[in-house]
């Protein structure tokens, strides 16, 4: 969770919102008690759209906002659909894919570093043109440099049983 959103529910939690307990509710009803969505599209939320001149945003749409924005940032399709929820990567994809034009041409330039043992960084002209202004570095993945050809036996991610030799199954 970024930083600024932990940030303003502390602030919204100390301004006597919410409940206290670590799995309480974030947002309650008038009482406390959890709130009723229709009471709250039709009270507040109606309102909060129109005085916005949003007329139609419904709240799922907000759930899309967030996820747009994550993919701006480069989050990664695997982070993406753990935070969203989503039960594989696949659906993910086929509801978010069409926001991630140039990823591959940002993967082809690094496979091409690699083959040429150059191992070029991410922030490379043609991987700021496919995510935006900058590409982002994802910090909850380990960074690997990029081998060359001749060092890939090392990076093989197709392990083989033990005892199995890799020329055996060139015939």
């Amino acid at each position: 969770m970024p930083a600024f959103v932990v940030e303003a529910l502390v602030a919204h939690r100390a301004a006597g919102y919410g409940q206290p307990a670590i799995d309480g509710l974030v947002f309650t009803g008038p009482q406390g008690s959890p709130l009723d969505v229709d009471n709250f599209r039709n009270r507040q939320w109606a309102q909060a759209v129109k005085h916005a001149s949003l007329e139609g945003f419904r709240i799922h749409d907000l759930r899309h906002t967030c996820a747009s924005l994550a993919i701006a940032a480069g989050a990664d399709v695997k982070v993406l659909q753990r935070m969203l929820g989503h039960a594989s990567a696949a659906m993910t994809l086929d509801l978010y894919g069409h926001l991630m034009p140039g990823q591959a041409e940002a993967v082809a330039e690094r496979l091409d570093a690699a083959a040429r043992g150059t191992a070029k960084s991410k922030n490379s002209t043609r991987a700021k043109r496919a995510h935006g202004t900058s590409a982002v570095d994802h910090p909850e993945q380990p960074h690997l440099p990029l081998p060359g050809l001749h060092e890939w036996r090392r990076w093989d991610s197709n392990p083989r049983p033990s005892g199995c030799k890799p020329d055996a199954l060139a015939n």
